[in-house]
C-alpha cells in the first residue's frame, strides 16, 4: 500500500460509472412507474386525448393523422385543423389537465432520480464502505477525503445529493422538461444543460486529481483501492507521517 495519491484510472472510473448508471436507471424507472401509478398519470393523458378527439370530430378532422397526411392537406383542411387546435387550447378542462400533467412530470423527474442517487451513491456506499458504489466495488476503486483519510458520511451525502443529484442530474433534467413543455427558450435551456455536462467532463481531464464537480464539492478523490493507503482519521495520518519522518531522519544519520 502507498501513501501517495493513487488515482483511479479513467478506464476503471468510466467502467464503474456505466455499471452504476444501469443500476440508477433501473431504480429511477421503477420509482417513476410507481409514482405514475399512484397519482394516476395515465388517466390525465387519456382524458386530454379524449378532449382533443372530441374537438377533432366536431371540426371534421382526423385526430390520428400522420405527419405525411398533414403535409398533404389543402388550405381548407388545414384551416379546420387549426380551428380544432385553437378550440382545444382554450378548453378550460384541457388547460387544467395540461397544467396538472406538467406538475406531475416535474414531480416524477425530481423524485425518481433523487431516489436513484440516494440508493446508488449514498446508501450502497455506506454499506460497502470507502465510498464504493456497486460499480466501484467491482472495478476495485473507491473514495477517500483529499487529505488521505476515510470518506465521512457527511462528505458522501454532499457528494451524492448536492453534487450528483442536484447539480448534475436534477437541474439538467428540469431544464430539459421546461424546454420540451415550452417553458422558456429551448435553445438557451439546452445550451445550459450541455454547458453543465461539458464543465463536469472537463474537470475530469484538466485537474491533477481527475476529480468531477461532485468531488470538488465534497473534498473527495477517487482512488485505486489495491494500492492506496487510507487512514481512519487525521490523528492516524499524522502519526504515520511522524513515524516516516523519524525513519528518514535515522537513515540520514
Amino acid at each position: 500500500m502507498i501513501y501517495d495519491l493513487q488515482k483511479a484510472s479513467i478506464t476503471k472510473r468510466i467502467s464503474a460509472f456505466l455499471l452504476d448508471v444501469i443500476l440508477f436507471v433501473i431504480i429511477s424507472t421503477g420509482v417513476m412507474a410507481l409514482v405514475s401509478a399512484i397519482v394516476g398519470f395515465d388517466g390525465y393523458i387519456e382524458r386530454i386525448d379524449e378532449i382533443r378527439t372530441e374537438y377533432c370530430i366536431e371540426y371534421g378532422v382526423n385526430p390520428d393523422a400522420s405527419d405525411e397526411e398533414l403535409s398533404k392537406l389543402t388550405e381548407e383542411e388545414r384551416a379546420k385543423y387549426e380551428a380544432a387546435d385553437a378550440a382545444f387550447s382554450k378548453d378550460e378542462e384541457a388547460v387544467k389537465l395540461y397544467q396538472t400533467v406538467l406538475s406531475l412530470v416535474l414531480l416524477m423527474v425530481s423524485i425518481s432520480p433523487f431516489v436513484g442517487c440516494l440508493v446508488v451513491d449514498f446508501v450502497i456506499p455506506l454499506f460497502l464502505r470507502n465510498g464504493q458504489t456497486l460499480g466501484k466495488k467491482i472495478f476495485g476503486i473507491g473514495l477517500m477525503m483529499v487529505n488521505g483519510v476515510k470518506i465521512t458520511s457527511t462528505a458522501l451525502f454532499v457528494r451524492a445529493l448536492l453534487g450528483k443529484y442536484v447539480l448534475e442530474t436534477a437541474v439538467p433534467m428540469l431544464l430539459i422538461v421546461m424546454a420540451l413543455f415550452g417553458l422558456g427558450e429551448a435553445t438557451i435551456l439546452f445550451a445550459v444543460v450541455f454547458g453543465i455536462i461539458a464543465v463536469n467532463t472537463a474537470f475530469l481531464f484538466v485537474n491533477s486529481k481527475r476529480s468531477l464537480l461532485h468531488d470538488y464539492l465534497s473534498y473527495t478523490v477517487c482512488v485505486d483501492m489495491a494500492s492506496q493507503m487510507i487512514f481512519e482519521n487525521i490523528d492516524e495520518l499524522n502519526a504515520y507521517k511522524a513515524r516516516v519522518d523519524a525513519e528518514r531522519a535515522e537513515d540520514r544519520d
